[in-house]
């Protein structure tokens, strides 16, 4: 009893179906989950459209109990096959759906006289509880094919065999008694008939060939027409009356069996030679069929036996001769090469295997190729096998290579040393080709296989990841041999922070100082999990500085760490950090005052005559200044001065209008009053006299943070006070009316606990008639050093002045109004004083965001080796 399989394997599906697994007898535990099969069967062996009586049936009928049976639902979610019917037929239940139910005996591709290949299916669905009764009849699925000689054919032949194949078979062959019929694959069915003559001579040839179709009985009727002894004896192939509407014949004359048969020559191979190779392989020499037909050639076949897991663009076998240009092409495109066979053939050409051959996949192949002549005699076919076995291949690094680093190490073991030179190699997600720069043969030790070892030196992109993936190609195989990661050392280092109130100034300190320019550039800062924008990042690469800004003042950071290049490499964490309080100029604003200066009985300037009586101005000073800042005012309007008078005892700082003027100004501690002026018929009435330069000291005027005081000893001067953060910026208002072009001066200067600057700004200030706004921005901070005390200040005229210029009012510039009477004018009413630069100052205010020149420019960074 013989079972055979059908076309393709059926494998029960791999996923487990309702609780159980395909491989299980029974998976299905209830009725209610599906329902039953049972199948009855009966085979047909009637050949259709028949109209002989002894052909109209198949030689061989199976019995229903030897037929296989397959099931498959519609969805691919069952799939299951068993070797007979009975087995089939206890299966108890099956999941409920649609499903397509087959039976067969036999196999199409196995052909021969006892093959016959029977099929039948249908369509059934499974319902919960139901038992479904399904009924097929099988009948023959290929095709039968008998030969048959006439009395006249045998007469004249000693003796004779024909042999016929199918599409990409190999040939079933007649001997010369068969009278049974062969059970085909439906296709197209190609004859050769084998001959010998009364002479001894032998001839093979290919006469012709007919399409045949399943459960069909062909009847290939062999005879021949005319007579031997008059030279006129043809060849006469008859075939059924609807497959060939015409015999066939061809002239069994002398020349057909006296001429040479076409010939096929094996060049640089060996007829029936088994070549064995590695996939993707280069053959030696140039592999070729060198074919000859004295006759004139008809056709030339190329065949690839049907087991080959090879499916070249040509299919498994083309015809060469004259061939249509989609075979020509697709010929090419298998690395075939043809001469001489494509356009006008002759009786000469040639056929190169090597690129068709190098192509080949892994398993067993069969080349073989047949040639016909103009009197369709055939060649034997002259074949090549080969067996291409799979290219086995591992790759592991040879050591971690360094960050950003272009050269790696790799080595490659194999099973075939022919690769040395033919693999390449792609490293990163974006699949960038790594080019070989050196390649060393080296044993290997390896258990169990693998012999061939070599070490790859090979240029890569610059490495960035922690590892990034290299693969190794070979062949024509799209997808990638084998793969490894390549590790990347990372260079060391770690960070010091200097929190700011509005940003952090961080410092790389590199285990290997040249490392310094590549850490600081591919530094990326992660803070909560989430990598900080770019844009908030400045970063200095000669010293490792980088400043992060616009944080949170007074805030305490904590998981904050450190990459290179990508958040997904290793973290340097540091430990958590605090940035310092905003704290602002005192009375920025100058909203708070105080009265500073109260002194009346002012003499105002001298006194004037105007015969036969003495007149003379007073006034008073009464000036606020802004609390929690200090001027010179002690110094230039000394309370304890010699004569209270305003040429000498004058205010240089003071609140005004919610302003502070300050300003330079003439005085004099020990002044002599200006001589009277005037007489009997005086008309000027105020005093023209004044002190002139040489009696007046001169002054510039200040506003500061600290404290001042004057006395008979001199001076008394602190200037600062306390301050424990960090100012980047400091803005104000001001106005300036210089004298002799001089300039004011704003300054700012933060000190540490050791007394030692550790920034400052000074900004000049130059004329301006209209209230401007400000900025000085302050130098940058030596990394870790903190406030302690900050000075902050203005002068009406800037510090390399060390005399200031005065005016000194002249003429009607003295007048102060009064006419001709003693006048005691209202407080800080007069004109009799000497005025130099006059700077108005309002708004004070320090910054901690940084100005727009210190902020990062957002842009693309660049490699830093």
């Amino acid at each position: 009893m013989k079972h055979y399989a059908l076309n393709a394997t059926f494998l029960v599906a791999s996923a487990c179906i309702l609780g159980g697994c395909a491989g299980d007898d029974n998976p299905w535990q209830s009725s209610t989950d599906g329902g039953s099969l049972r199948l009855s069967l009966s085979a047909d062996g009637n050949i259709a459209a028949s109209t002989r009586a002894d052909d109209t049936k198949a030689t061989i009928i199976p019995a229903a109990a030897d037929f296989g049976v397959s099931l498959s639902r519609t969805d691919g979610s069952f799939n299951k096959k068993w070797n007979l019917l009975e087995e089939f037929n206890k299966e108890e239940l099956f999941p409920i759906g649609e499903y397509k139910i087959e039976a067969f005996y036999g196999d199409r591709d196995v052909e021969g006289f006892e093959n016959p290949w029977f099929y039948a299916s249908d369509n059934v669905a499974v319902t919960a509880g139901d038992q479904k009764n399904v009924s097929l009849t099988a009948t023959l699925a290929n095709s039968m094919v008998s030969i048959r000689y006439t009395d006249e054919f045998k007469s004249n032949f000693t003796s004779y065999s024909a042999a016929i194949r199918s599409t990409g078979h190999d040939y079933v062959v007649f001997a010369q008694d068969e009278d049974r019929p062969a059970y085909m694959a439906p296709s197209q069915i190609e004859l050769n008939l084998t001959l010998t003559n009364a002479s001894g001579k032998k001839v093979t040839l290919q006469p012709a060939g007919f399409r045949a179709e399943a459960r069909r009985h062909y009847i290939v009727k062999i005879g021949v027409n005319g007579a031997s002894s008059t030279g006129n004896l043809t060849l006469d192939v008859q075939f059924e009356e609807d497959v060939v509407s015409e015999t066939v014949e061809v002239p069994l004359g002398d020349e057909l069996f006296e001429a040479p048969a076409p010939s096929v020559v094996a060049k640089d191979f060996t007829d029936g030679e088994t070549l064995s190779a590695f996939e993707s392989f280069t053959p030696v020499g140039n592999p070729r069929y060198e074919v000859y037909a004295f006759g004139g050639l008809k056709e030339v076949v190329l065949k690839l036996n049907e087991s080959s897991t090879y499916n070249p663009p040509f299919g498994k076998e083309v015809q060469l001769v004259n061939a249509s240009d989609m075979d020509q092409a697709n010929v090419n495109a298998s690395g075939i090469s043809v001469t001489g066979l494509f356009r006008n053939p002759d009786k000469m050409g040639i056929v190169e295997l090597k690129g068709f051959l190098g192509k080949m996949p892994i398993g067993s192949h069969t080349v073989s190729l047949v040639a016909k002549d103009m009197l369709t005699r055939v060649s034997e076919p002259v074949t090549l096998h080969v067996i291409v076995s799979a290219v086995d291949i591992k790759i592991e690094p040879v050591a971690n290579m360094e960050y950003r680093g272009t050269e790696g190490e790799v080595y490659l073991l194999t099973n075939c040393a022919d690769i040395r030179d033919k693999v390449t190699f792609k490293v990163t997600n974006n699949e960038v080709a790594a080019e070989v720069l050196d390649i060393e043969d080296i044993s290997s030790s390896e258990a169990g296989g693998l012999p061939y070892k070599f070490k790859y030196k090979v240029k890569t992109p610059e490495l960035q990841m922690e590892s990034s993936p290299l693969w190794v190609y070979y062949g024509a195989v799209a997808d990638a041999r084998a793969q490894t990661r390549l590790k990347v050392d990372f260079p060391k280092y770690s960070i010091d922070v200097d929190p700011f109130a509005k940003k952090v100034k961080l410092r790389v300190v590199p285990e290997d100082p040249s490392k310094l320019r590549l850490i600081t550039n591919d530094l990326v800062i992660i803070s909560d999990g989430k990598m900080v924008n770019v844009n908030r990042i400045q970063k200095d690469l000669e010293t490792g500085i980088i400043n992060v800004f616009d944080l949170t003042e007074s805030k305490t950071y904590e998981n904050v760490e450190f990459a290179l290049s990508n958040t997904s490499n290793p973290r340097t964490p540091i430990s958590p950090f605090t940035t310092e309080s905003i704290v602002d100029v005192p009375n920025g604003s100058f909203a708070e005052t105080h009265k500073t200066l109260s002194i009346s009985n002012l003499t105002v300037g001298g006194g004037f005559r105007v015969s036969p009586v003495n007149y003379n101005v007073t006034s008073s000073i009464d000036r606020s200044e802004p609390v929690g800042w200090s001027s010179v005012n002690a110094k230039t309007c000394y309370s304890g001065a010699a004569n209270i008078n305003s040429w000498f005892v004058v205010p240089s700082t003071f609140s005004e209008n919610g302003y502070v003027v300050i300003r330079s100004v003439g005085y004099n501690h020990n002044g002599r009053t200006p001589d009277r002026s005037g007489g009997a018929f005086n008309m000027t009435y105020y005093c023209t006299n004044t002190p002139g330069e040489a009696g007046l000291d001169k002054s510039i005027g200040e506003l500061f943070l600290g404290s001042y005081s004057y006395d008979s000893n001199g001076e008394h001067r602190n200037d600062g006070i306390d301050f424990g953060s960090r100012p980047l910026t400091l803005t104000f208002k001001y106005r300036y009316t210089p004298v002799n072009n001089e300039v004011a001066e704003a300054y700012i200067k933060v000190f540490n606990s050791s007394g030692k600057e550790i920034s400052q700004g000074i900004l000049r200030l130059e004329a301006s008639s209209d209230i401007k706004e400000r900025t000085v921005i302050l130098d940058i901070y030596d990394f870790g050093e903190k406030a302690n005390t900050i000075q902050l200040g203005f002068k009406s005229s800037a510090s390399t002045i060390r005399t200031p210029s005065i005016v000194i009012p002249t003429g009607s510039a003295l007048n102060e109004g009064g006419g001709l009477k003693n006048d005691n004018r209202s407080a800080n009413d007069y004109k009799a004083f000497a005025k130099g630069s006059e700077l108005i100052i309002d708004d004070v205010r320090l910054g901690y965001d940084p100005p727009a020149t210190m902020r990062p420019v957002a842009k693309k960074s660049k490699s830093i080796k």
